[in-house]
């Protein structure tokens, strides 16, 4: 699966002309497996006849931002960053964030090396300045021998 970024993919714009062909594209990068060739093609038809303000253009708007919305990382979401509602992207859901550090639900240290021995799940490291990065457990593999 490709990589998200965090970030703005549109910015200072609420209108469907602008919106739907720029998640389109992203949606079309995003989509591997090809499950959104529909929503992919009604995109495409609602930009072929310039019909921004139909309904339907308004219901695959919704739609593509659910679709985006799949593609996201841990403790993420695809929206509209808070603050500025025109800005939509990829965004830490610090909130979320926050009250699974909170219950204990996710190991929150200040370096990688603060992780206790044995720990297989989503570990915050956040430094002196405040500055966050999320880790996920990945299985590292070592060789212990060859055969050559």
């Amino acid at each position: 699966m490709k990589k998200v970024e965090l970030g703005t993919v549109s910015h200072g714009t609420m209108r469907n002309e602008d919106l739907i062909p720029a998640f389109r594209e992203l949606l079309e990068e995003l989509d591997e497996d090809k499950e959104y060739v529909d929503l992919i093609a009604d995109c495409k038809e609602i930009e072929e006849s310039g019909d921004y303000d139909a309904e339907i253009a308004w219901i695959v708007l919704e739609e593509l931002i659910d679709a985006l919305y799949c593609f996201s990382p841990g403790y993420c979401y695809f929206g509209a960053r808070i603050g500025d509602g025109s800005d939509y992207g990829y965004w830490a859901n610090l909130e979320s964030i926050e009250a699974t550090i909170q219950d204990g639900e996710l190991l929150s240290v200040s370096d990688l090396s603060d992780v206790p021995r044995g720990h297989n799940e989503f570990v915050v490291v956040t430094n002196d300045h405040g500055n966050m990065t999320l880790y996920e457990p990945v299985i590292e593999y070592r060789e212990v021998w060859a055969i050559v």
